[in-house]
């Protein structure tokens, strides 16, 4: 995954939040009390980053919304059975991840942005390949780790400083456009303002 791809998931994030204040005052909430005071005093890094959870739940949720990559190619290597399905040698393969992520089978309200889908209990009760933002199995993203915590680090600095919020040129729906992977047509269009709690140590 480039940097390209990563910038477009780190935007989606902002469009999200911006739009769903309540799921970014949570966020921002869940950040000060992991981070120790209410301006995210400590240094982040790899391992205390993991910790937070709910940052991880609102990077699933987004990209469950906006995977990188509608669908999955995979060429069939030999003759394969699979749910009585002959898939021949030769032939290719297409997962379509984008149906997946919106399939109400799988998902309540599959339009809507709710991260507490990606509680642990929620995530055991379903199948794990009804989720493929980054692809599954051996040919899923070397990438993948890398491209979540880089979201992760600029999520973190972002809301230390400023919010985000919805204004009027702000797109919803957002119109997409897909050449190799998945991004916003026209951009995306928000309010930043600075925290007023925040003093800016450079």
């Amino acid at each position: 995954m480039d940097c390209a791809v990563n910038l477009k998931l780190m935007l989606l994030c902002y469009h999200l939040l911006a739009i769903f204040g309540n799921c970014r005052d949570i966020l921002v909430q869940d950040l000060c009390f992991n981070m120790f005071d209410s301006l995210f005093q400590e240094t982040a890094d790899y391992n205390n980053v993991q910790e937070l959870k709910y940052l991880d739940m609102v990077i699933c949720e987004s990209l469950r919304l906006y995977p990188p990559a509608f669908r999955v190619a995979r060429d069939v290597d030999q003759d394969t059975v699979v749910n009585g399905q002959l898939l021949p040698k030769g032939s290719s393969l297409e997962i379509p991840a984008g149906f997946l992520h919106y399939d109400p089978e799988h998902w309540t309200e599959p339009e809507k942005f709710i991260p507490d889908r990606f509680t642990p209990e929620a995530k055991a009760s379903r199948h794990p390949f009804v989720y493929l933002p980054f692809g599954a199995g051996p040919r899923s993203c070397v990438g993948m780790r890398l491209a979540q915590l880089e979201i992760k680090m600029a999520l973190l600095h972002i809301f230390r400083r400023f919010n985000v919020v919805a204004c009027e040129d702000t797109e919803v729906p957002l119109e997409l456009k897909s050449h190799t992977t998945l991004g916003p047509k026209n951009g995306i269009l928000v309010k930043i303002t600075k925290r007023e709690n925040f003093e800016d140590e450079s």
